[in-house]
């Protein structure tokens, strides 16, 4: 199976699942994203669900979280899926807008915003903010490792995924192209 087959057999499932579950592709798409890397054991233990908020005149926006208190790191993840029958590109542009909107989530988080302007407190944003408060506040958080999940091609143009630290902790930037999926997939039994 070539890449090409790979994702439309993939957008498919997603399609059918979607239709079984009441939900739509692009939740099914996280889903299984979340669900390949904990199997690659790149994340575990993700609190997927969908959040979106202003700060700043700016959107902060996730598809889940997690934290890992072995390495101190909290991950957040973000995705971008088309459904489209044509294999598209993610470019630099798309990397940095996706990745701003994690990062004002977490500064917002960090400053107290989201908890003080009453955001409802059962959702994921709501619950990631209070945790990172508390984990960072009792220096439980060495990193942060940002997730971009798609099920785009990464451009051969993006050389370069390094991010400035947030409040002096460093950023991990990965990006799960459908090429990484695709790889993953063929190198599993």
């Amino acid at each position: 199976m070539n890449l090409e087959d790979f994702r439309s057999e993939w957008i498919e499932d997603l399609r059918v699942a979607a239709e079984a579950n009441q939900s739509d592709p692009h939740s099914e798409f996280v889903l299984e994203a979340v669900d390949r890397l904990s199997e690659a054991e790149e994340i575990e233990n993700v609190e997927v669900g969908y959040f979106e908020g202003r700060y700043k005149n700016a959107k902060m926006m996730i598809d889940g979280y997690a934290f890992d208190v072995v390495d101190k790191s909290c991950a957040l993840l973000i995705s971008d899926y088309s459904n489209s029958e044509q294999l598209e590109t993610l470019t630099a542009t798309d990397i940095d807008r996706l990745y701003n909107n994690m990062r004002y989530l977490v500064e917002a988080a960090l400053e107290g915003y989201i908890i003080d302007n009453k955001f409802e407190e059962s959702s994921t944003g709501y619950m990631f903010a209070t945790e990172v408060s508390r984990l960072f506040k009792n220096g439980e958080v060495s990193k942060f490792r940002f997730y971009i999940l798609t099920n785009k091609k990464l451009s051969d143009k993006v050389k370069n995924l390094k991010k400035d630290p947030i409040n002096g902790k460093q950023v991990n930037l990965n990006a799960w192209d459908i090429t990484r999926f695709y790889n993953l997939f063929t190198s599993t039994p």
